[in-house]
């Protein structure tokens, strides 16, 4: 066993680890049987990838909700 972990990366080693106790988003789970033996990918199914450039502005937007309502409270 010890031969083999010497040849994987260490990202490979804490995905696998991180597989075996369970603490992978089942989604990433899905994407990595698919992968692992050979299955394509069923996009009916996948969840859509948003840009980051909308998780950028939606983190901006809930930024300028959250100083307002701190605000709003600090005001009572």
């Amino acid at each position: 066993m010890g031969h083999a972990n010497r040849r994987r990366p260490q990202g490979a080693s804490r995905l696998l680890a991180d597989a075996q106790a369970g603490k992978l988003h089942p989604s990433v789970m899905t994407a990595l049987m698919a992968y692992a033996y050979g299955k394509p990918r069923d996009t009916t199914t996948a969840e859509p990838m948003v840009p980051l450039s909308e998780i950028e502005d939606a983190r901006q937007s809930l930024e300028i909700k959250l100083q307002r309502i701190r605000e709003s409270l600090e005001s009572r």
